[in-house]
C-alpha cells in the first residue's frame, strides 16, 4: 500500500497480464459518457434503464448535460420539461447519483452547455455576463462580450 492507505500502482511482469487487466478495467478507470438531458424531460424509470445500459456497455460513469427542450410540454404525449434546478430536476439528479453509486459508477454534471444561457427575462447581451445564486450575485471584471484574450 502507498502512503495514506491508498493502493500503490499495479505492476505486471508479463504482457499477457497487462492485456488481461486492460480488457476488464476497474470501474474507476472506465470511460464516462456525456448524457444529454433535453428539457430535461426525464422520468426515473427511463433514467434507470439508460444508466444500466451504459454500465452494461462498459462505461464507468456519466456526465449529465442538461440543455434546452427538444419539444414543448405536451401532456397528451407525456412530454413534461422540468425547470433547471427545480425540486423535480434535483430529485432526478439525486436519483441518478444514488443509482449510479449503487452500481459502482461515477456521476459528474456540467453547469451549462457552453451556449449562451440565461432566461427569457435576461436580454441576450447579458446572459453570459452574470451568475447568480440565492445568496450572492457575481459579475465579471469586464463585460464578457468585449473580452478578447491576448
Amino acid at each position: 500500500m502507498a502512503q495514506g492507505g491508498a493502493p500503490g500502482p499495479v505492476l505486471f511482469d508479463r504482457l499477457a497480464d497487462v492485456a488481461a487487466h486492460l480488457a476488464i478495467p476497474p470501474a474507476d478507470a472506465r470511460p464516462m459518457v456525456r448524457w444529454w438531458w433535453f428539457g430535461p424531460a426525464v422520468v426515473q424509470s427511463e433514467l434507470e434503464r439508460e444508466l444500466l445500459a451504459m454500465k452494461a456497455g462498459g462505461f464507468g460513469g456519466v456526465e449529465i448535460q442538461p440543455v434546452y427542450p427538444m419539444e414543448l410540454d405536451d401532456p397528451a404525449r407525456g412530454i413534461r420539461n422540468v425547470p433547471y434546478l427545480s425540486a423535480d430536476f434535483l430529485e432526478s439528479v439525486g436519483f441518478v447519483n444514488r443509482k449510479a453509486r449503487a452500481e459502482g459508477m461515477r456521476v459528474d454534471m456540467t453547469l451549462a452547455s457552453g451556449w449562451p444561457y440565461g432566461a427569457p427575462t435576461f436580454p441576450s447581451r447579458s446572459r453570459r455576463g452574470a451568475c447568480a445564486s440565492p445568496s450572492r450575485k457575481w459579475r465579471p471584471a469586464r463585460p464578457v462580450s468585449r473580452y478578447r484574450p491576448s
